[in-house]
């Protein structure tokens, strides 16, 4: 029935920024890790726990873009990191993805970057 509850998931620390669904999947940063959720079960697939200043991820279709740190992590979709750069200070938010992709720190910088 409309607004049942289908599954329910504990978060162990409070999310950061807004959940995102990408294929079968749900992608929550909390305040130490990454989690991603198998959307139709709730069960956990993997998770990225002992992190730092997360930003909200984003994706691109092909990959996942988060902010760890003063890192941006270019993840695939199993969890493991495909690159990643060092940038001056941590994102003020999620990546914006285009045929670029865009970046703002928490010092106030706007940064553009190739994919």
């Amino acid at each position: 029935a409309k607004g049942q509850t289908e599954w329910k998931f504990p978060l162990v620390t409070a999310m950061v920024g807004e959940p995102l669904v990408a294929g079968e999947k749900l992608y929550v940063s909390l305040e130490s890790s990454l989690i991603c959720l198998d959307l139709n079960t709730g069960q956990p697939v993997w998770t990225q726990s002992g992190l730092f200043q997360l930003s909200a991820p984003a994706c691109d279709g092909q990959w996942l873009y988060v902010g760890v740190g003063s890192e941006l992590r270019v993840l695939r979709f199993d969890g493991e990191i495909e690159w990643k750069t060092v940038l001056p200070a941590p994102l003020a938010g999620p990546p914006v993805l285009g045929t670029h992709i865009f970046l703002a720190t928490v010092q106030g910088e706007g940064i553009c970057l190739v994919p």
